[in-house]
């Protein structure tokens, strides 16, 4: 018999909302990728708008990583911190800006990193959702 950790229900809740924000962010970086694919916006705003989300989505998942070490969930934090390690790179080697006259060379590469953001994050998603119901039930 285990005992009951209020804090694992604290820290999966949290944790599942922030997760749900980042899926929010994700779902509108792929429409932004869509509208450009199709020509319904041009360069200039695109990376405009790209540039804007893109720290906020960082901020976001590292937000996450710090609910996860605060709550000493080290498993779940191991499975987060290949994408977190990579998006620090990242930013930390001024990477994550897209340029506009570059973007039709790697608006392809930028889609898949956001289409494997958008997988991570969902499974995540079900992750926090599981482990947070199983808490709950588990009383």
């Amino acid at each position: 018999m285990t005992s009951y950790d209020p804090y694992l229900d604290y820290t999966m809740l949290i944790s599942l909302l922030i997760t749900g924000v980042s899926l929010v962010i994700i779902v509108y970086e792929l429409l932004l990728l869509s509208d450009f694919e199709g020509d319904d916006i041009n360069s200039i705003d695109f990376c405009r708008k790209m540039n804007n989300l893109i720290p906020k989505e960082y901020a976001v998942h590292f937000g996450v990583c710090g609910i996860l070490i605060f709550g000493a969930r080290w498993l779940i934090l191991l499975a987060n911190l290949p994408l977190a390690i990579f998006d620090g790179y990242k930013f930390y080697k001024q990477r994550h800006r897209l340029d506009p006259t570059k973007i039709y060379q790697v608006h392809n590469t930028v889609g898949q990193i956001v289409l494997g953001k958008l997988v991570f994050f969902m499974v995540m998603f079900f992750v926090y959702l599981f482990l947070l119901l199983y808490s709950l039930i588990e009383d």
